[in-house]
């Protein structure tokens, strides 16, 4: 039988919320030898779950607004274990628009309201170095997906300037009522990731008129001799 993890005492809890602030201080990290520093920076993911909860919310909204990125990824891979909650919304925010951090704006597009009042073009060029295969796609679908969702997404805007994030956000909230203006996309594109990205979408919605328009509109496109 697997050994019971054990938890910590609320004596423990309270010296490990010490060592960990001190860890976020830059003061104390000046003092340690250089070898020690990037680990010590690292404590927060490694050990910030054995936290209350609160404290480890707080100590994840204090690392997302420091300069050093380790700190900060420290941050975004414990709130990804523990789940962001609404009080790191500011946090969040906070990395991106001084930071331009991904890893923050991948999380903050999970909460309800986190990018309300942002701009859609100034976070989809955040998207030229990411983690997760094409740039356009994941990150992209992901904040205007969370646009979308809350209500507060330019479709007319969206789709024109960025069809294949606009797509990708299409499939994720199966939103059926912006079938017609994704199938005229499609009719109009010469895009070939908004082809693939169309036919992948339309197929997940089980949209039949959608998939026909990928097919007239390759069909088309190769018979014109298209190089797309």
């Amino acid at each position: 039988m697997a050994e019971r993890q054990r938890r910590l005492t609320v004596n423990e809890r309270q010296h490990l919320k010490v060592a960990l602030a001190n860890s976020l201080s830059d003061s104390y990290r000046s003092s340690l030898p250089a070898p020690l520093r990037a680990r010590t920076d690292r404590l927060l993911s490694n050990v910030g779950e054995a936290l209350a909860a609160d404290d480890a919310y707080g100590l994840a909204g204090q690392a997302l607004c420091t300069r050093l990125k380790v700190r900060r990824v420290a941050a975004t891979k414990l709130l990804r274990r523990i789940a962001p909650n609404n009080a790191m919304i500011e946090p969040l925010r906070f990395a991106v628009a001084n930071y331009q951090d991904i890893h923050a704006l991948e999380l903050l597009c999970r909460l309800a309201g986190g990018v309300t009042g942002m701009d859609c073009c100034s976070l989809l060029r955040l998207n030229s170095v990411t983690p997760w295969g094409d740039p356009d796609t994941y990150l992209g679908g992901l904040v205007l997906e969370r646009m979308w969702r809350d209500g507060v997404l330019d479709h007319g805007h969206a789709i024109n300037v960025h069809p294949v994030p606009y797509l990708c956000a299409l499939g994720r909230t199966g939103d059926v009522s912006r079938e017609r203006e994704a199938i005229a996309l499609i009719e109009s594109t010469t895009d070939l990731e908004a082809m693939k990205m169309g036919a992948s979408v339309f197929g997940r919605l089980r949209s039949t008129r959608g998939v026909e328009a990928v097919d007239r509109r390759s069909a088309a496109l190769w018979a014109r001799g298209t190089d797309f």
